[in-house]
Formats: C-alpha cells, structure tokens, sequence
C-alpha cells in the first residue's frame, strides 16, 4: 500500500443494486467518489475508460489532462472523457467530487456513444464554472441514496445522474459539443414528446392535426419527423401506443376487455378487439389466457 495514501480520506460511494434505466441517450450513474486531502497525493498518470466529472469544492485543484495542465478553483468542473489520460495532484485544503458515468442503450447495456466533446476540442475547453446551488445538492442526493440503499435508489440515482448531466451539458459552450452527440440528443428528444402526448391522451381520439398543435409544429412536420424516426405515420404510432397499453392493462388488471377499449378511447368493443388482434397478433381475450396461462 502507498505510504502516502495516509494524507487522503476517500470515500467511495457506489452504485445501488438494481435495474438500469430507459432511454436512447442514456447516462447511468456508476460512482462518485468524494475525496478530502490531508496532505500531498499524486494519482499518477492513468487512461479513463468511462467519463468522469471532478467538481471542486474548496482548495485549488491541479490535474494533467492529455499532458495539459489545468488548475481549478472551487465551483469549477472538469470533464475527463474516454480516453483522456489524466493525473490528478493533490495538496490540502482540497476537497472534490468525482461523478461517474456511462452511457446505456435502451436498457440493453452500456454501448459506445459518440464523444461529448467534438473532435480536436482542446483539455481547457473540457472545464468550466458552475452555479455550486444547482449541481451541489444533486451530488449530496446521490450519495444519500447509498446510506443505506433500498430497491428504488439505484433508479434514483439515475435519475439524479440524468438532471446532473443535462445542466453539464447546457453549461458548455455549442461549438465543443460533438455533432453528432447534438443529432442523437435531438433524436431522442422527439420520441420522447411524442410518447408523453401519446400518454397523456391515451384514453380518446386524436387527430393528427391536433397532434401537431401540441406539439408545436406543422403537420407535414409532424409526419416527416414521425416517418424518419419511427417510420410509421403518426396516427399508427398513437395507436401502436394504444396497444401497448393495452397489453399492459389485460395483463396486470383485473379489467374486462370491454373495459380495457373504453379506457383507450374506442367506444366500440368490437373495433377495439379488432384493432388489438390486427396490430399483436391475438385477441385480446387470448391476449390474456395466454400470459396467465405463461405466469401459472
């Protein structure tokens, strides 16, 4: 063991047991590491595999990132990327956060993304300052969530992690952000309005037209955006949505089919039924016998 490691008091907070989030662009929280200097420390020269954000505290922070020297006061952050080589050199009174991170793909497991950063942006481009009152108290919520952690904190922390990573993201100046980091956001971000309007009116009808004003564009818009991302027109995604729900609720629900269409907005059993076999393959009375008959 480094005799030197006596002049530092980490504290290593972990991810929580549990299942990963949702969501194309995806970050989840795996670490965060708060570190207390007591006395000169150097962590030497290592390549991160994963992103790291250091935010400082109090003291003066003194790092090495790709050979470039940075020094950080408090309310500054660092974003330490993959595949940047980083040593860290600390001397009291310093104290920092370590928040780490990965991306994950629709619930399938880490993947590579494109950088946050665009190609050729130089290590001083990564800092930046920060308003302490906005990412400090999300910091101390995700380090809550693991004394002790129960069956929800790992969602939790996610969900932290997501905000924390969304205000990161607006503090940075455009033009070091990553094309298509920017693209895929924005592809992301569609769905998602698209799903929470799909959610909201679930139980009637709606029309395309209608769709568009809420969402604040043309219908031409609207159609083009839905073919290109979804490929399908927009009234089949809402419908398509429907019946999702729709196995959701004959599954988990003790309510009648007929119930089930009225819920959705079809006030016609049969059209409802008829819907359901078309899009999934089965009525939705089979449907039901066999997920029960699968669950015992």
């Amino acid at each position: 063991m480094d005799a030197n490691r006596a002049n530092l008091r980490v504290q290593n907070v972990a991810r929580a047991p549990g299942a990963r989030g949702l969501g194309l662009l995806y970050p989840v929280f795996t670490g965060l590491g708060i570190v207390d200097t007591r006395g000169k420390y150097v962590f030497y020269p290592h390549r991160h595999s994963g992103y790291e954000v250091i935010l400082v505290d109090r003291g003066t922070y003194v790092c090495k990132l790709n050979d470039v020297e940075l020094v950080l006061g408090a309310d500054e952050i660092v974003v330490v990327k993959p595949g940047d080589w980083h040593e860290d050199y600390c001397e009291p009174p310093l104290r920092y956060f370590g928040v780490t991170f990965r991306f994950d793909d629709e619930g399938q497991g880490p993947v590579v993304m494109p950088s946050l950063f665009a190609d050729g942006v130089r290590p001083e481009m990564q800092r930046l300052r920060v308003d302490r009152r906005v990412f400090w108290p999300l910091v101390r919520r995700i380090q809550r969530e693991a004394n002790p952690p129960d069956e929800f904190s790992a969602h939790v922390q996610d969900a932290l992690l997501l905000e924390f990573f969304w205000h990161l993201v607006r503090g940075l100046p455009r033009a070091v952000l990553c094309t298509q980091f920017r693209d895929l956001s924005f592809q992301q971000a569609f769905p998602q309005q698209l799903r929470r309007l799909f959610r909201a009116h679930a139980g009637r009808q709606m029309s395309v037209a209608e769709m568009a004003v809420r969402l604040g564009m043309s219908e031409s818009s609207l159609a083009h955006r839905c073919t290109s991302m979804l490929g399908e027109s927009p009234a089949r995604a809402f419908l398509k949505y429907k019946m999702e729900r729709a196995e959701t609720l004959l599954r988990d629900t003790v309510l009648s089919v007929k119930e089930v269409g009225t819920v959705l907005g079809f006030e016609d059993p049969t059209h409802f039924s008829r819907t359901f076999r078309r899009l999934q393959g089965s009525a939705p009375s089979v449907f039901r016998q066999q997920h029960r008959r699968a669950n015992g």
